[in-house]
């Protein structure tokens, strides 16, 4: 692999950062800032929703929905406890769904045999109008039935 020299420039902007960054991470008594990072709010959302917690201002972050705390435990502390309530209600919003889900079949299953019984009885209601206007028809052919048995006919 081939090595790039660095300029004295840019070994000095270099050393400068080193610099910024140890004196972050090495915050004597002075704890850092904690800041939640915001999802993009949908039109739907009715509340914030977490993406994630840092404890620094990164370049990354520019441009992003932040939400600041005095401390980073603060941070840290509200988005677990945000991130726990938010997934409570996820897992309650699909229990709903399934529920409702299920209630809506078994709607539809109880629609679709009410129709049957009443296709059932429709059909069954024809068949007696039926014989009661051929009554004449009907008795005539059970007399020759119950003849033709008596008379031995098998």
């Amino acid at each position: 692999e081939a090595e790039v020299p660095l300029s004295d420039e840019e070994l000095g902007l270099l050393a400068e950062n080193l610099n910024k960054v140890e004196e972050l991470l090495c915050f004597s008594e002075d704890a850092p800032e904690g800041f939640i990072m915001l999802r993009e709010n949908d039109e739907e959302a009715e509340e914030e929703v977490y993406e994630g917690f840092e404890p620094f201002l990164t370049k990354p972050l520019e441009g992003k929905t932040l939400r600041s705390y005095l401390t980073f435990d603060e941070a840290v502390d509200e988005y677990f406890s945000k991130i726990e309530s938010q997934r409570q209600q996820f897992v309650e919003v699909q229990q709903r769904q399934q529920v409702t889900g299920k209630l809506e079949r078994i709607k539809l299953d109880q629609t679709r045999r009410a129709d049957a019984l009443r296709s059932e009885a429709d059909r069954t209601n024809r068949c007696a109008q039926l014989i009661e206007y051929n009554l004449d028809k009907v008795d005539a052919a059970i007399n020759a039935v119950n003849e033709a048995l008596a008379s031995g006919f098998d």
